[in-house]
């Protein structure tokens, strides 16, 4: 999430992904730690190889 923060300009995210969680190696981002981001000026654009990725809005 850090990294998200300092304003990633493209982000490729291949992995598992559901309704509500993407798999980051061994753990898992949930939908509502996006709400934690402070990048307001510096947002991504997200390229998702996943199932269900639309759901999250970065």
């Amino acid at each position: 999430m850090s990294a998200l923060n300092t304003g990633q300009g493209i982000v490729y995210f291949q992995g598992h992904g559901s309704t509500n969680t993407l798999g980051v190696g061994p753990d898992l981002l949930y939908h509502i730690d996006f709400d934690t981001l402070t990048n307001e000026n510096t947002s991504s654009i997200w390229y998702g190889v996943s199932c269900y990725i639309s759901r999250f809005t970065c």
